[in-house]
């Protein structure tokens, strides 16, 4: 319950009836964005504000944007058609430049030999 969506997701809130209210999307920095129901920005939160929300809401997976979805597809195929483990993707993705899904700082405390693992 609670927490921050899998990469590759944003949080889809509805009232208690199923009316669309809005999207709420992690960023990297640690703002999180409201969107609308067309995905386009309506406000952002800093890191650490926070967005009241009614217990009676609730919150669903939609898939976020076309780039964080295409970077879950190639991890998918990566494990799947190529059968690389976490650390030869997270390789893989460090190489292609591909961005981490929360930024390095958070992971400063988890080193591998070739320095700190980034998914």
């Amino acid at each position: 319950m609670g927490g921050v969506p899998p990469y590759g997701y944003d949080l889809g809130y509805e009232n208690s009836e199923g009316k669309f209210l809005l999207i709420l999307r992690y960023m990297q920095d640690g703002s999180k964005q409201i969107l609308n129901n067309n995905k386009k920005l309506v406000r952002t939160l800093a890191r650490g504000e926070t967005l009241s929300i009614s217990k009676r809401d609730h919150a669903k997976l939609t898939l976020s944007d076309s780039k964080r979805v295409k970077v879950i597809k190639q991890i998918f195929k990566m494990y799947v058609e190529q059968g690389k483990g976490f650390k030869s993707i997270a390789c893989t993705l460090n190489n292609k430049n591909i961005p981490t899904a929360r930024n390095p700082h958070w992971s400063h405390i988890y080193i591998a030999a070739n320095g700190p693992i980034q998914l």
